[in-house]
């Protein structure tokens, strides 16, 4: 490099030793440059010129071990920096300006500053450098610039196509270079552009491998910044510093396959770490790991993945079920599963099952479909889940049709549904026999959105709860039709008078519903999936939180059985042997409904008996019922033991536990123990099978070193919860935590690919053609009014300016009320007008000023044209 060009500013782009020197010599002299003498960017280049003598003195002092090439570069170094050795000597120097220049350079406080044989250690310990590989020189820069405040990255490199290898890496700051001048001309920018973080900062750390030794060594290090350093508490937030290790990675996917929330996991890591600077990423690194994490998972498509890994799941359990359709070109159009506890859980609560497809919770808006019931502890049980991408017949159908498959054509006894009208004709399609009710939670909100009046609410609610017969009900509906003038046929009262035998109490009086009015079950199912769901979550996402979510309900109801096992309910010592037989019978959930009735029971009383052939009929009457009667029916074997009891008021049919009146009948008889008929079997701890499907959920499979992983993080968390009591014990595991860390990290936190969550079963034949033509699922449009497109203000056709005249026309002409306003307000011949008539009555004025107005404006108006049109020829 010329001198002319380094006293230009240019010397900063590539460091000329030799330059330099003969820069030096030429200022201090005289030669050239004479206007340096003087000012401070002499005194600049001689400090610099300084440093570097003083560096060639150290190197040659601190040889570095033997190497061909680094002793060439020493050698060079060397040569370049005689010319300003000889500046340094005072060879060649006359007195004059040059000389006083250099004196007062050399009393300079800066020059011990620039001399600091520390940093001159430091930079000689840097050139030493011989690293093993190109990932262990990254290394070693980055904790360099970690300690200095400084993030650093990947630049240029060379590549030996020969040995297909890389023979150079080139480090530089982050902040090294600028931002293209295309980007900073573009004039229309779609978004906001990012923050200029480059400056032209020209540090960097170049490294280059040794073809004889295979070793890397450093050929140049240039540690001079433009711009500031971060401060310490700040360098664990710039970007080459931040890094997710492995065991945060195994944390971060175990947490949110939880459900835990991605902020909340951030918070979780910050309190376990002890602070944002000692977690090592940022949230928006959670985020971006998790979403890449997430793609590399399902990246052979996510239909694909997920009838891969329900068709493992299938090789794994024989009883597991599961079939899917297609469309006409292949995309996942609906799906149904259900593994060998729902079958179980059919078989025994499979008599009422509730479903809702109103809840959209994947990225393709497809509906998912979960079928539930009760169980012996009356909480939420699930006999499978279904995904639908149309909520038509067909769609529906084809649903209905795969669960009776799974379920061996069992068809349940009656259903809770929503008001989709598309499900109720499946359902007469499909299960003719079966009866289904419309859920009176959905019915509820329809009628606050569509009835006004309390006193119509009030009367349409007594044919949703209240029971009569059919023909008191006819009537009824009738009446409240005429009352209220109901006639229109498009109206949501006729809508609902229409289907009426699906909602109606009387129309489901003693059918079996046990108990349940609305699809809550299903809702509350859902709510529970709300809480880890979301619209962008991918099938495969969802299959699996599915499964999270059953595996839920299945502990909920393993308690319910240990605590049902192990404890009863809790009885008055005067109990009666009735109450204390149903203790035994029923589980503690449901024993609290019977008992109830138990004591309800006394309330009853008898109005008569009619006695027959082993038959006995009872007409129980309450007191706080008023002149309601009961009929019990009691059915006597020959011995003369009670064999079958029913009731008039169908509870021992609809929700098939004894209502008061049968308890006060077998307190009339002395029974001393409940009959058979009043007990059914799914309401005791024997409604399921002895020998329950041995079937562990796949959420806890992880990889062999993730599991061991587990274990280990398991038994560290007690051994140091208990260590750290004890200021020995603390250093004594610390010490051997640390050693097996430095021995065991030998990978650098690369997983090599692994996962770092629950291991995905993997169908051997994934890649066939049965498998290979399922495609994704198209995005649904959800159903209603679609939303209009908004158009941006540049592409709106603007609308021609219409005169003044000609808008209070058209405004006068619609509103005569407001006009009266603006004839005291903006016009001034109106008033004289107004003062002119007042003779007249106020009518009489009002309308003369109107007419006045109309006409004066008429007159504006043939003017306004006429000038138009003069204009225009």
């Amino acid at each position: 490099m010329a001198p002319e060009y380094a006293v230009l500013g240019q010397l900063s782009v590539k460091l000329d030793l030799y330059s330099l020197g003969v820069l030096i010599l030429e200022i201090v002299t005289g030669r050239k440059n004479t206007d340096m003498l003087e000012s401070a960017a002499g005194e600049s280049i001689i400090l610099l010129g300084y440093h570097r003598l003083r560096l060639i003195t150290v190197v040659r002092a601190h040889r570095p071990p033997a190497c061909s090439t680094n002793s060439c570069h020493h050698l060079r170094l060397h040569r370049h920096l005689l010319p300003m050795r000889a500046a340094r000597e005072g060879k060649e120097l006359r007195p004059g300006p040059g000389f006083r220049l250099l004196s007062r350079v050399e009393s300079s406080p800066d020059l011990e500053e620039m001399l600091d044989l520390e940093s001159l250690l430091e930079y000689i310990e840097i050139v030493r450098k011989m690293f093993a590989n190109e990932e262990e020189g990254f290394q070693f820069y980055n904790n360099y610039g970690f300690e200095k405040g400084f993030s650093v990255r990947r630049s240029y490199y060379e590549w030996d196509n020969g040995h297909n290898e890389m023979i150079l890496r080139k480090f530089v700051c982050s902040r090294q270079g600028f931002r293209e001048e295309k980007q900073l001309k573009r004039a229309i920018k779609k978004r906001k552009p990012w923050n200029i973080t480059r400056v032209g900062c020209l540090a960097k750390f170049v490294i280059a491998r040794d073809q004889i030794t295979g070793q890397w060594y450093v050929k140049d290090f240039i540690d001079e910044h433009n711009h500031p350093m971060a401060p310490a508490e700040l360098t664990c937030l710039l970007r080459s510093h931040r890094r997710i290790s492995d065991e945060q990675k195994a944390k971060i996917v175990e947490m949110e396959s939880f459900g835990i929330r991605k902020h909340k996991i951030m918070d979780i890591l910050e309190t376990q770490y002890g602070g944002y600077d000692k977690v090592g990423c940022t949230t928006r690194d959670l985020y971006n790991f998790c979403h890449r994490y997430k793609t590399e998972t399902i990246a052979v498509g996510d239909a694909q993945i997920v009838i891969s890994y329900l068709t493992e799941l299938q090789r794994r359990d024989p009883d597991f079920f599961f079939k899917y359709m297609v469309d006409g070109e292949g995309h996942l159009k609906g799906l149904f599963w259900c593994d060998s506890q729902c079958l179980l859980d059919y078989e025994a609560f499979g008599d009422v099952v509730v479903f809702d497809s109103t809840y959209k919770t994947n990225r393709y808006n497809l509906s998912l479909v979960p079928f539930v019931g009760v169980n012996h502890h009356l909480s939420t049980v699930s006999f499978g889940c279904g995904i639908i991408s149309h909520e038509n017949i067909e769609s529906y159908v084809w649903l209905l049709s795969t669960f009776s498959e799974a379920m061996i054509q069992k068809h349940p006894v009656s259903m809770i549904i929503d008001g989709d009208l598309a499900m109720q004709r499946a359902i007469r399609l499909v299960w003719p026999n079966s009866s289904h009710r419309l859920c009176i939670w959905h019915i509820e909100q329809n009628i606050v959105r569509n009835l006004k009046d309390d006193v119509v609410k009030d009367e349409f609610r007594s044919f949703l709860y209240d029971c009569w017969s059919i023909e008191e009900t006819e009537r009824k509906w009738q009446e409240f039709l005429d009352k209220h003038k109901v006639t229109n046929k498009k109206s949501w009262l006729y809508q609902m008078y229409d289907m009426r035998e699906i909602w109606c109490a009387s129309y489901h009086a003693g059918k079996c519903y046990l108990g349940l009015r609305s699809n809550q079950r299903s809702e509350s199912l859902n709510s529970r999936l709300h809480m880890r769901l979301d619209r962008k979550m991918t099938l495969l996402d969802m299959v699996k939180h599915v499964e999270h979510c059953l595996s839920g309900l299945h502990t909920n109801e393993a308690k319910l059985d240990t605590d049902a096992l192990q404890s009863k309910a809790c009885t008055k010592l005067d109990a009666s042997i009735i109450e204390i037989e149903a203790v035994k019978s029923f589980t503690p959930t449901v024993f609290t409904t019977v008992q109830f009735s138990i004591k309800v029971a006394k309330k009853c009383f008898s109005i008569d008996i009619l006695d027959s052939d082993n038959m006995s009929e009872y007409i129980v009457g309450r007191k706080d019922k008023g002149d309601m009667m009961y009929y019990v029916k009691c059915q006597f074997c020959d011995e003369g033991n009670l064999k079958r009891i029913s009731c008039s008021c169908g509870k021992l049919q609809s929700i098939e536990t004894p209502c008061s009146h049968i308890f006060f009948v077998l307190g009339d008889l002395d029974e001393d123990k409940l009959p058979d008929c009043c007990v059914l079997k799914r309401w005791t701890m024997g409604a399921k099978s002895a020998f329950p499907p041995k079937m562990k959920s796949t959420i806890y499979d992880y990889s062999e070193s993730l599991q061991r992983y587990r274990e280990l993080r398991n038994i560290s968390h007690v051994v140091a919860f208990a260590a750290s009591r004890s200021l020995e014990s603390y250093e004594r595991l610390k010490h051997v935590l640390q050693d097996e860390a430095a021995m065991n990290l030998s990978n650098g936190g690369d997983n090599k690919g692994k996962r770092y969550g629950p291991v995905l079963p993997q169908a051997p034949d994934v890649d066939s053609v049965a498998f290979s033509n399922v495609l994704d699922p198209l995005h649904v449009p959800g159903r209603g009014v679609p939303k209009k497109n908004l158009k941006s203000i540049s592409n709106t056709k603007k609308s021609k300016r219409v005169p003044p005249f000609i808008s209070w026309l058209r405004y006068l002409s619609f509103n005569y009320h407001t006009y009266r306003l603006l004839l005291k307000v903006q016009y001034d011949p109106v008033p004289d007008i107004l003062t002119t008539t007042k003779h007249m009555d106020n009518g009489a004025t009002e309308v003369a000023a109107l007419v006045a107005m109309i006409i004066g404006y008429w007159v504006l108006a043939y003017l306004s044209l006429r000038r138009v049109k003069a204009g225009s020829s």
